[in-house]
């Protein structure tokens, strides 16, 4: 009966191990969004599992790389509490909610489409 007790006391510390460490993201203000993107790299996979990267300068230009393709140059800024996104030649910006969490992001367009990713050290 102890071992048995000791046992579910176990499971339930590692459960809530386990949910802390699943921290759910948050959406971020316009200050965190700068603060998590300026002058880093952020790695993630599409839906097909190719491989990409954002990098996103304070100056504001941005370097996206789909794995095996050519390096798209951009800008980025953010507006409000929305990250924003401009590729040319198409002069319109684009923005995003972004969420968040550790070294964790998710840009969601307006129609609830996500793209999660990795903030690279």
């Amino acid at each position: 009966m102890r071992k048995t007790l000791w046992t579910g006391a176990f499971a339930l510390a590692l459960a809530g191990l386990s949910t802390m460490a699943l921290a759910e993201e948050r959406k971020l203000t316009g200050d965190e969004i700068k603060a998590a993107l300026s002058d880093k790299k952020v790695a993630g996979t599409t839906e097909n599992g190719a491989g990409w990267t954002q990098s996103f300068k304070a100056n504001g230009d941005t370097l996206y790389q789909l794995v095996g393709t050519e390096a798209q140059n951009g800008a980025w800024e953010v507006q409000g509490e929305r990250f924003c996104s401009q590729w040319p030649p198409d002069p319109a910006w684009v923005c995003y909610d972004v969420t968040g969490e550790n070294d964790r992001v998710t840009f969601i367009s307006d129609t609830g489409k996500t793209w999660p990713g990795k903030v690279l050290p």
